[in-house]
């Protein structure tokens, strides 16, 4: 009998609890038939007016504004125009502050390594040398970097040539330099130590197949020695198997060896080493040598030619100073050279462009001075 009554207790709940769901389901339908009525009058509502009116009118407050209405877009436009003009110059002038590369040759003078002769400027010349006076101002400028080398003393016979980083032009202000040296009177003696450029062996078309490096270390460095097609003008050329691990094995004691066995017999010795930054015959080279030419080329970094030249003085090398190459046309017109040219005689032969067939295999630096020279 009692589990019955349980069995009926419990459906009775069941049926409570249905009731309630119901009754809570109803609150909410109503609710929402009664927010529909509300919405439904809105748009009867709204519908007569437009019928009626036909048009919307807006109803200003009977009393006017405290204050007047001011249109202030002209406020913004001066605002917005004034910060348009000044942010870009604010702009340019933090880049220019920034930006550390050498872009101009006075900034070599101004801001360059202290204690450091500016040699001479040398201009960008086109590969076709269309420009005639500025490639005869080249070819002077080039025999100006090399006539104040030779007044600085007797003793400067080994001269060795080298930049901050690769693409400054080094290699073709080596030949230019040579063939300047050569051109007025000194027998000189070119030798290509970038033992992984090897420019003035490509240059020249005078690369050897065998190693520099083993020559150097116990070969006979004379018979290696060729002859260019320039007067008084010869080349020690590097190998096609020289690479990184001859120059990672290049010591003292090979320089050495090599300038004690050229030196009694030319005038000048000239070497093209590797660049300072990352390169290990710089250093020794530039350590032995009489004096040192650091070529740095327009938008160096103003770091990097500092600590090259940092570099060559912890070995102590004879800086003899910078020649900024790949000079843009602002910085030739007040160069030396350049006054020289405005200074000519009035019935002197004008320059004239060089045929294409003088020289061609040399790069446009070398070129003009060899054309120079052979006039």
């Amino acid at each position: 009998h009692f589990e019955e009554e349980n069995r009926k207790s419990g459906q009775l709940a069941g049926k409570a609890q249905e009731m309630e769901n119901f009754r809570q389901a109803l609150v909410s339908n109503t609710e929402q038939r009664n927010e529909l009525q509300k919405a439904l009058r809105d748009i009867e509502l709204n519908t007569r007016i437009i019928g009626e009116a036909g048009l919307i009118t807006v109803l200003y407050p009977d009393a006017p504004p405290p204050n007047p209405s001011n249109d202030t877009r002209l406020k913004y436009a001066g605002v917005f125009g004034f910060l348009g003009m000044f942010i870009p110059i604010c702009a340019i002038g933090i880049y220019g502050m920034t930006d550390r590369r050498y872009r101009y040759s006075d900034e070599t003078i101004d801001e360059g390594p202290a204690n450091t002769t500016l040699l001479g400027i040398l201009p960008r010349l086109p590969s076709d040398l269309s420009d005639a006076e500025q490639a005869s101002a080249a070819a002077h400028c080039v025999h100006q970097i090399r006539t104040l080398i030779q007044i600085g003393g007797k003793d400067r016979r080994v001269l060795a040539v080298t930049s901050s980083n690769p693409g400054d032009g080094k290699t073709s202000m080596t030949l230019a330099l040579g063939l300047s040296f050569a051109s007025s009177g000194s027998k000189t003696l070119l030798v290509d130590l970038d033992l992984i450029g090897q420019g003035l062996s490509r240059g020249l078309h005078l690369r050897e197949t065998s190693s520099l490096f083993n020559v150097l270390l116990d070969g006979d460095i004379k018979s290696r020695i060729k002859h260019t097609h320039m007067d008084r003008l010869d080349l020690l050329p590097s190998g096609t198997d020289d690479d990184h691990r001859s120059a990672n094995r290049l010591a003292e004691p090979q320089i050495n060896r090599l300038l004690e066995t050229v030196v009694d017999d030319y005038d000048v010795v000239l070497i093209d080493t590797g660049p300072v930054l990352g390169s290990i015959e710089a250093h020794l080279v530039c350590a032995q040598a009489d004096g040192v030419v650091l070529v740095v080329g327009a938008g160096r970094a103003r770091g990097q030619v500092k600590s090259a030249v940092d570099q060559l003085r912890r070995v102590n090398a004879k800086l003899l100073g910078l020649v900024f190459n790949l000079a843009h046309p602002r910085d030739f017109k007040p160069s030396a050279a350049s006054q020289s040219f405005r200074s000519i005689r009035p019935d002197a032969t004008p320059p004239q462009p060089p045929s294409p067939s003088e020289f061609p295999e040399l790069e446009p630096l070398p070129r003009v001075v060899a054309i120079d020279t052979k006039r």
